[in-house]
C-alpha cells in the first residue's frame, strides 16, 4: 500500500491562511494526513504537502482545490496528487550509519563491506527493522563486554542471546568462539532476519 501526496505553492504571507485553510478541510477525514511547509524561492513562497496514508476521495481533492483557489482570490495550481512508492524508511536511513568498532568486533552494513579491517571481527548486518546494528550503546557495550568476557579461560559451553533482535551478539559469539549458539526473540520481524 502506497502513501499518497500532494504538493502545491504558495505565497509566503498566504501561508499561515492556507494551513488554516487545511486544517480546516481535513478535519474530517477519518486518518488525518500529515502536512509540511517548506520555505523556498528565498523564502517568498512556501510549498505545502500534505501526505495521506490512503488514496483520498475525489471530493476531498475538489474541495481542497476549490479552497486554495477561493484563499489566492485566483486559479490556485492545480493540486495534483501523487503516489509515494513504499520504502522501508528505517532500512534507507541506516544505509547512512557509520560502522561500529567493538573491541575485536567491526559491524557494518554492505554498502561498508569495502572498510572491513584486515584483523579482527567483521559482522555484516543489513539495516533493517529488527533491533541491532551496534549503533545504540547498549548494544556496542554488550559488543565489548562479549569481547573481555571471550578473553579469559575456559569459553562458555553454552551460549543463549535472548531477545536477540537482529542476532548480532548471538553472531559475534558464534564467530568469535566458533561454538552454537541459541538466539531467540519474540518479534516477528527479529525471527525472520
Amino acid at each position: 500500500m502506497s502513501a499518497w501526496q500532494l504538493c502545491f505553492r504558495i505565497p509566503a504571507a498566504l501561508r499561515e491562511r492556507a494551513e488554516a485553510v487545511l486544517e480546516e478541510q481535513l478535519l474530517p477525514v477519518p486518518e488525518p494526513p500529515v502536512v509540511a511547509s517548506i520555505a523556498c524561492d528565498g523564502d517568498r513562497q512556501w510549498e505545502i504537502a500534505v501526505t495521506f496514508t490512503k488514496r483520498p476521495p475525489a471530493a476531498l481533492l475538489t474541495s481542497l482545490q476549490g479552497a486554495l483557489d477561493y484563499l489566492l482570490e485566483e486559479k490556485a495550481a492545480e493540486v495534483a496528487l501523487q503516489p509515494l512508492p513504499d520504502r522501508d524508511w528505517v532500512s534507507e536511513s541506516q544505509k547512512l550509519l557509520a560502522p561500529v568498532r567493538a573491541g575485536r568486533f567491526f559491524v557494518h552494513g554492505a554498502h561498508d563491506r569495502h572498510r572491513r579491517p584486515h584483523a579482527g571481527i567483521a559482522l555484516e548486518i543489513e539495516a533493517g527493522q529488527a533491533f541491532g546494528t551496534g549503533q545504540h550503546a547498549t548494544t556496542r557495550g554488550c559488543l565489548l563486554l562479549l569481547d573481555q568476557l571471550l578473553k579469559r579461560r575456559p569459553l562458555p559451553r553454552r551460549i543463549l542471546d535472548l531477545g536477540c533482535g537482529s542476532g548480532i551478539l548471538a553472531l559475534a559469539a558464534a564467530r568469535a568462539t566458533g561454538r552454537a549458539v541459541l538466539a531467540s526473540d519474540i518479534d516477528p520481524v527479529a525471527v525472520r532476519v
